[in-house]
This record gives C-alpha cells, structure tokens and sequence, in this order.
C-alpha cells in the first residue's frame, strides 16, 4: 500500500528529531540515511559507497541503551538490583518508553508499534508457509 500524506509527515518529523538529537549528542551516520517506509518501517539506507573498513556510524556510549542507563536514573538501583543486565536493560527501556519526557524519547518514536515478522506468527500462520 502507499503511505497516507500523514504517515509521511509523522516520519518526516520524528526522522528530523532523531536525526537532530543524535547529532546533538556526538552521534555520526555520514554515509548513511535514516528513512520510512509502509513496508519497512524507519530504516538506514546507504548514501554513497562505504569503503572496506570504514566506519558507517559512531555512537556515544550515553546514548545506548544498556547497564549505563542504570546510572541515569539512579532512583531505579533497588528494583534493578540483582537482576542481569539484559532484565535491567528491558526494565529500563519500558519505563524510558512510558516517560513521555524521556531522554530517549526521540529513539523510541521510531521503534515499531507492531510487529509482522514470522517469529511472532500463530502456528495457523506460520503452517500457511509450508
């Protein structure tokens, strides 16, 4: 299907914010373009030839979600505390979804609302491949 002039406007800003907080943070994507589509969702796509051994995009390690998040909410210590760090990762990321102000808040506006991949496919559905 086409995307609707709305979904094309919705993209274009939350790409811009994205784009803009990772650049205001010390991220670097040169050679690559972030973009959406109905099919894909938001994307990279290469805009010019990267050469063998270049580095496509650096990422400062505040901006990644993991154990670091930890120290940014240091409120969050005990209900983390004991937990292995991909639970404390997934805790995290649900409360930084939740939080509308979140400092993550322009990466999670482009993590796809659903899912139609095979992994999450019914038996029924999945059978419908054989």
């Amino acid at each position: 299907r086409e995307a609707t002039l709305e979904e094309v406007a919705k993209s274009a800003r939350l790409i811009a914010a994205f784009q803009s907080w990772l650049t205001n943070h010390g991220a670097t994507f040169d050679p690559l373009e972030i973009r959406w589509s109905v099919s894909q969702g938001y994307h990279l796509v290469a805009s010019r030839a990267i050469e063998v051994g270049e580095a496509m995009a650096r990422v400062p390690k505040g901006l990644m979600i993991g154990p670091r998040m930890v120290d940014r909410v240091r409120s969050d210590r005990e209900l983390l505390e004991g937990l292995p760090w991909p639970d404390q990762s997934q805790v995290m990321l649900m409360k930084q979804y939740c939080d509308p102000n979140s400092f993550y808040r322009p990466y999670l506006d482009t993590l796809p609302e659903t899912f139609d991949t095979p992994i999450f496919w019914t038996r029924a559905e999945a059978s419908e491949l054989i």
